[in-house]
This record gives structure tokens, C-alpha cells and sequence, in this order.
């Protein structure tokens, strides 16, 4: 999460997963994919570049990472 007034009451249970990030920090990746007229993908945090491995695993491991680390009943506290 961007650290905004968006997301300002947003708590999640594993920090760690999800670490709040800078908006300055955000801004000057993109800046540094532009200037260095790249086409890319940016993942931040950097554990985030892992994220199409995890989707290549079977659908069963993947929800039981969704369960364990709870990413859902923090999405649905951000819904409401």
C-alpha cells in the first residue's frame, strides 16, 4: 500500500507482506523506468517480483497462502 489518505485507516495482519510504501519511493521507480525509456513492469516491494511464482503454483497452494497470511479478510476490511 501507498502511504496516502487512501489507505490511512488500512491495517493489515502481516506487515510484512505488505509494508507501506513512500509515494515519493513509488514516483521515482516509475521515473526511473521512464528516463531509462524501459518497458517494464515494476513490482515494489521487492519480495512483490516473486508474485508469478506464486501464481504458477496449484490453485490449492495458493489458497492456502491466501489463508495463512489472510490477504482477503484485509481486502474485504478495506472494502467496507
Amino acid at each position: 500500500m501507498i502511504m496516502t489518505g487512501m489507505f490511512a485507516k488500512i491495517s493489515y495482519s502481516f506487515p510484512f507482506f505488505t509494508p507501506p510504501l513512500q509515494s515519493a519511493d513509488v514516483a521515482d521507480a516509475i521515473a526511473e523506468a521512464l528516463d531509462g525509456n524501459r518497458n517494464q513492469d515494476i513490482y515494489l516491494p521487492f519480495f512483490a517480483n516473486f508474485m508469478p511464482i506464486v501464481r504458477m503454483l496449484p490453485w490449492y497452494i495458493n489458497d492456502w497462502l491466501r489463508q495463512v497470511t489472510r490477504v482477503d479478510e484485509d481486502a474485504k476490511k478495506m472494502v467496507l
